[in-house]
């Protein structure tokens, strides 16, 4: 085979999902990825008083390693880049730093776990966690703005000293 040709391997369209922005594969490593503004179903339990059902979230960015997970708000719809300002995601179970309070969640990822099911599982985590604890823009009567101003780069970069 030629030195330069690209080898096609059936099924896969790419060696990344295109939503990735960053992979650490040290020990206790993190991934970094971002999701489009979307519409997901929210099951809030009954003492919340809040009514189930589709919700219109931000475009976010995630930070995950195996036992804690990061996420923060973006605006706008286009893939961020390492100058893209971040946002406080607007959910109640978000410190100020981006941490997430996962409440009752149980983390359970193994090792062996591939890149998208990582991914997806802190996803669906996450959407578990929130379903506790209700959204800043439906209780509160004037929505929260959302604190923007850190730079991408400097939040993976200040946190790789940190974690």
């Amino acid at each position: 085979m030629p030195r330069n040709q690209v080898v096609n391997i059936p099924g896969i369209s790419s060696l990344l999902p295109q939503n990735v922005l960053y992979v650490n594969q040290q020990a206790n490593g993190y991934a970094v990825w971002y999701t489009p503004p979307q519409e997901v179903n929210l099951f809030f339990v009954d003492g919340l008083h809040i009514p189930s059902g589709k919700f219109h979230v931000p475009a976010m960015l995630w930070k995950a390693n195996a036992e804690r997970l990061a996420v923060y708000a973006l605006k706008g719809k286009a893939k961020p880049t390492e100058n893209t300002k971040l946002c406080h995601a607007p959910y109640l179970n978000i410190y100020a730093g981006g941490q997430v309070c996962m409440g009752t969640v149980q983390i359970n990822i193994a090792k062996s776990t591939c890149l998208e099911e990582f991914m997806q599982t802190w996803e669906r985590y996450f959407l578990t966690a929130i379903s506790a604890i209700p959204l800043t823009a439906i209780t509160a009567p004037n929505p929260i703005p959302p604190i923007c101003g850190v730079p991408l780069q400097e939040r993976v970069s200040s946190s790789r000293r940190t974690n």
